[in-house]
Parts: C-alpha cells; structure tokens; sequence
C-alpha cells in the first residue's frame, strides 16, 4: 500500500514540532526536523531521518537542506507570528504541496 505522504518536513521543534516529530517515527516516512535551537535538533535525531539546524527564516537555507521536494511541511512555530507567516510564504513559493501551521490564534490561524 502506497503512503500518503512520504516525505515530511517539520519547522520548530517546540512542544508541538517534538511531539509531531515522535509520533512520524511511528510510520514508514521521511521526517526532516528543522529548528534553530541546537539542543533541540539534537534531541529529536532519534526520531527523525534528518535534523538540521538552521534559520528558516532564511529561504536559501531551507533550499539549502533539500526541502523543495517534500510532499507535506508543518510548521511548529507558534509564539512568534512573523516567522512562522514568513516561513509559509516561503515553502508556498516552493511549491510544497501541503503545509500545515501551528495557529496562536484565530487571527494567527486565518492568516
């Protein structure tokens, strides 16, 4: 049986990016995990295919580790609106097929 999803990318490794990165780990997929924060990239490679640390809000580093041909991009990034919006305006631009944010609020969540 072929897989929903293949490959997916996870953006903030917070609570919510962690807890959705463990629980992939339970299928057969492809989960890249991204997040500025050392300490948390190192905590989920054993859940992950690949953890990379850099800032996403930098497009030509999310070029940079691959993620333009991801079938799904969820983005964890919730307390800080501006990333998490410019992050999902980049992976729009690159054409990621679906992507699914994390909202602090309506108004968050509309946007």
């Amino acid at each position: 049986m072929k897989k929903e999803f293949e490959q997916i990318a996870i953006i903030g490794l917070g609570k919510f990016g962690m807890t959705v990165a463990k629980q992939l780990s339970n299928y057969n997929c492809d989960v890249l995990a991204i997040d500025n924060d050392e300490k948390l990239v190192e905590e989920a490679v054993p859940f992950v295919t690949k953890a990379i640390q850099i800032n996403a809000m930098e497009a030509d580093a999310l070029d940079a580790c691959g993620i333009r041909g991801f079938d799904v991009a969820i983005i964890g990034i919730g307390d800080n609106i501006e990333s998490s919006l410019m992050v999902a305006l980049t992976l729009k631009d690159m054409k990621i097929p679906k992507i699914i944010a994390k909202a602090r609020d309506e108004k968050h969540a509309k946007l």
